[in-house]
């Protein structure tokens, strides 16, 4: 009974509470692709900013790094989406995650 006063609808499909939250015995798959992408994009922000640091803050440290970190950031941004685009193996179909987005994933909650 509590289940049943607990659903939620959302997007035509009925959910209870419970089925909202991954728990920690939980499984979840996940392959080396996903856990590279926000690594990748995690090292095109670090050297974006400290490329920025001097450019806009005019930190002088940092002046011998900061053309590098520029043209690294640059060079490693379209390389920081390959593993999602791997994963997916039909990168077109990647629209499919902003039209349905799923709210029991791990990854978007």
């Amino acid at each position: 009974m509590v289940e049943q006063v607990a659903q939620m609808v959302v997007h035509g499909e009925a959910w209870t509470i419970k089925d909202l939250f991954v728990l920690p015995n939980e499984y979840v798959y996940w392959s080396i692709q996903i856990v590279m992408y926000p690594y990748m994009t995690g090292l095109v922000a670090g050297a974006f900013v400290l490329s920025s640091l001097y450019h806009v803050f005019n930190v002088e440290r940092l002046k011998e790094i900061a053309r590098y970190a520029l043209v690294f950031s640059f060079a490693l941004l379209p390389v920081a989406m390959m593993p999602l685009m791997l994963h997916l193996m039909q990168p077109l179909n990647g629209i499919h995650v902003l039209m349905t987005p799923h709210f029991t994933s791990a990854i978007s909650a």
